[in-house]
């Protein structure tokens, strides 16, 4: 059995090209299909000569059942570094601007990681989600089930009961939401502004994948 290295060019690529996790070379396909699936990349750099590269893929790569679990959670993307050294420069500055604050991380890792959220949130829009249904209802659950399966680091969730007679003028988001034809509903929104509300599971994950 094969993966898609098998028809690149590269050594180190070729190497890994019968191994059973299903890797993709760097390109398009890859960073689509992540991006389709709303999954995270898993990132593979190395090159031929790398003796760790080699314990690596031995004791990881070739297992059947670490495999299994890669490709079912990520999209896995093989590089070689001396195809690509761009690549390899961008990610190793970024593993040594996080060493070079791994003292202040290790003290204070709550406020590192709340750091690192914010960063996330300034950098990329989040998505605003509003879920309208009774909390034991199984048409909400099954919403609230769809939106935690989905990879969205960037969110910010607010839930109201209907039956619940507690205002919610506090939260802008939840403000004159309502529930359509008495349907649990889901409001998809960017700055406020919001996309037409869904009441099923494959509604919402189309609007949080941007299809």
């Amino acid at each position: 059995m094969t993966n898609r290295l098998v028809g690149e060019t590269s050594p180190y690529l070729l190497q890994h090209a019968d191994n059973p996790v299903d890797w993709y070379p760097w390109g398009k396909e890859a960073l689509n299909r992540a991006q389709a699936e709303d999954k995270p990349i898993f990132l593979s750099i190395g090159y031929s000569a790398c003796h760790w590269c080699h314990v690596m893929a031995h004791e990881c790569f070739e297992n059947n059942e670490i495999a299994r679990l890669m490709n079912e959670n990520f999209v896995n993307i093989k590089v070689d570094r001396e195809e690509r050294p761009d690549l390899d420069t961008v990610y190793m500055e970024a593993v040594q601007s996080l060493l070079s604050v791994r003292e202040s991380m290790s003290r204070y890792p709550l406020g590192f990681g709340n750091w690192l959220c914010a960063l996330d949130f300034y950098l990329s829009q989040p998505k605003e989600i509003a879920i309208i249904g009774p909390r034991n209802d199984r048409a909400t659950l099954e919403l609230l089930h769809t939106l935690c399966t989905m990879w969205l680091p960037n969110k910010v969730v607010a839930a109201h009961d209907p039956n619940d007679p507690a205002p919610v003028t506090e939260l802008k988001l939840l403000e004159n939401r309502q529930m359509i034809n008495n349907y649990p509903t889901v409001y998809v929104c960017e700055h406020y502004s919001c996309q037409a509300p869904v009441t099923d599971g494959a509604s919402l994950s189309a609007q949080l994948r941007g299809i």
